[in-house]
């Protein structure tokens, strides 16, 4: 009997807003923050009901709100809300806002939770659309009166043609042709309709739309990866320890950055022609990130300690060029995981980083988060999430909205050795304002090992589970919401201190991946959409420190790039699916 599934990636409800002078507007209040396709999170099933001037959305069971609004805007917020109105200029092809809160920044995201483009905090109030194709996309604010995180989905139109389509009077989701045009959007970014009751006079018109998984892979395909998959070496010679890929070049073909110890590797697909930028210091961590919003992927990684320096390197102009060397900040000491990801629901990239080990530093255990200044070659500003909260040897990091409170938290593992206060796998609330104290939740503890977690949704069910591994120990286990209980993935595998969680078969729900760090063994784990798991080895040769998805060879699966601190290698598994 196949299961029912209802996913709710919708985490975050309060009143939407009202497009008048857009026709598609579906009025959702979802925030997923997923970080990119590593997580491979997707949103589940809606439902839009409409009937005059009231529309309602549901994620799920529970989950529903109404909101009533009129041709001006939005009526009737909570108190707690600033008011808030919003309309669509034809003329200058951009959103316009006006709120009684301070003043405001929108974000504009794809159903990904991609950001898409962004307001400036100029006090224009006004985002431009020119430019942005037509399709269903997510439109978070945040004000001064707190984290206003409402969003919509709204289809954006181009000129005249969508003041012709909107009604003469009253809200653009009031009549029938307006909300079928919402579907049609839904539609064209991948999802279909379940059922559907047609209007008949005054009764409201329904419509269940669920994700339809891209039309990647065969059959034979989906076979071929439970079997081995192709390993091809990408660069060779030293230990690496961690891996990150972009189109660093803008030839459309991934490349490849990795870090060492004092080496930071660039190598550019497909011939994989290196690089070496000499950069001093043990290094285990590296992510990419648009730091100066130029338009081209930027470096980011953390030299250990002594102090540890967090830096970023700047992608030239020109691909020759060089990368310029900026300095985050050098105040914290034993930062192994940097992870990227929107804390403070700008719409723009944030930083979370550890400091694990003590050197004379104020920030002894403990996790801090930072946000890109306006100009990224000074300092980044600070702020301490976890203020000596996250004792033992913290590794790896994840962001996500564990408790669906519109807020992006942030979750990680630590090992005890060398401290006797490590194995435990925790996560931290973010509070309002993003400036903390947040607070500690713990998940697990006695997880010997304890280095890598992700918050997902494992299991379907709407809630944000905990996919983690025990880096210095072994097994890889999900925990599942609300209570945490634990369920092992593997039991079997011994130090597998890099994991990925991804769509890898591309059947509409997560999987994972991983490979021992000193061992042999290399395998990804497929999820039936319940949270149970089936074991498949890819591969028995070499070790493996740091794993990413990422689309290598460009033909729409996402293959598997490993980086060896054992083996000396930095690998790459070709996923046979297409």
């Amino acid at each position: 009997m196949e299961k029912t599934r209802r996913r709710r990636t919708a985490l975050f409800l309060v009143p939407a807003l009202i497009l008048p002078l857009v026709p598609a507007v579906a009025v959702a209040a979802l925030w997923g923050f997923t970080q990119d396709a590593l997580y491979g999170t997707r949103l589940g099933d809606v439902r839009i009901t409409v009937k005059g001037t009231q529309t309602t959305f549901e994620s799920d069971p529970g989950g529903a709100f109404s909101v009533e609004s009129n041709a001006a805007g939005m009526s009737g917020p909570p108190k707690s809300l600033p008011s808030f109105s919003l309309t669509y200029d034809p003329a200058g092809r951009c959103l316009r806002w006006s709120s009684d809160g301070a003043r405001t920044v929108l974000t504009l995201r794809d159903l990904r939770g991609r950001s898409v483009r962004s307001s400036q905090p100029d006090g224009s109030n006004a985002l431009s659309v020119a430019g942005i194709g037509s399709g269903c996309y997510v439109l978070g604010d945040r004000s001064g009166a707190g984290c206003f995180c409402s969003t919509v989905f709204f289809h954006p139109c181009a000129g005249v043609s969508c003041a012709a389509a909107a009604p003469a009077s009253g809200p653009a989701l009031a009549k029938t042709p307006a909300a079928a045009e919402v579907v049609a959007a839904f539609e064209k970014t991948g999802y279909e309709a379940l059922e559907s009751s047609p209007p008949a006079g005054d009764e409201p018109w329904v419509v269940r739309l669920r994700p339809v998984p891209p039309e990647v892979g065969t059959a034979a395909g989906r076979e071929a990866m439970k079997g081995s998959w192709t390993k091809h070496t990408i660069g060779s010679g030293v230990q690496y320890r961690s891996a990150a890929t972009a189109d660093f070049n803008g030839d459309q073909h991934a490349d490849v950055m990795a870090v060492a110890n004092g080496s930071v590797h660039l190598w550019t697909g497909p011939s994989w022609g290196e690089r070496i930028f000499n950069i001093p210091g043990d290094m285990y961590t590296c992510h990419v990130i648009d730091a100066n919003k130029d338009g081209r992927m930027d470096f980011l990684g953390a030299q250990y300690g002594g102090p540890a320096k967090i830096f970023w390197l700047e992608q030239p102009t020109s691909p020759s060029g060089e990368w310029v060397y900026h300095l985050i900040d050098d105040s914290l000491n034993g930062t192994h995981g940097l992870q990227v990801g929107d804390i403070d629901g700008d719409g723009g990239d944030d930083l979370v980083a550890n400091s694990a080990e003590d050197n004379g530093t104020v920030f002894l255990t403990s996790l801090v988060w930072y946000k890109i200044p306006d100009d990224p070659t000074k300092p980044w500003i600070r702020h301490v999430l976890a203020d000596q909260d996250a004792p033992g040897l913290t590794h790896y990091h994840g962001i996500g909205d564990a408790n669906a409170d519109g807020r992006p938290d942030v979750a990680s593992a630590a090992k005890g050795v060398p401290s006797d206060k490590g194995d435990w796998f925790a996560w931290w609330k973010a509070p309002e304002d993003f400036d903390g104290p947040w607070e500690k939740h713990l998940i697990a503890e006695n997880e010997i090992g304890a280095t890598n977690i992700y918050p997902v949704d494992v299991d379907l069910d709407g809630d944000i589970d905990f996919v983690a591994s025990r880096g210095h120990g072994t097994g890889v286990v999900w925990f599942e919401a609300p209570d945490w209980t634990p369920h092992q993935i593997d039991t079997e595998l011994e130090e597998p201190h890099d994991l990925v969680v991804a769509d890898l078969d591309y059947d509409g729900d997560v999987d994972a991946a991983s490979r021992a760090e000193k061992g042999t063994g290399a395998a990804w784990y497929e999820n039936d959409g319940s949270g149970n798991f089936a074991k498949h080895l890819i591969g028995n040769d070499g070790g493996a420190y740091d794993i990413r998805a990422a689309d290598l060879d460009g033909d729409g699966d996402l293959d598997l790039v490993v980086a060896g601190m054992a083996s000396n290698r930095v690998d790459w598994y070709e996923n046979p699916l297409q």
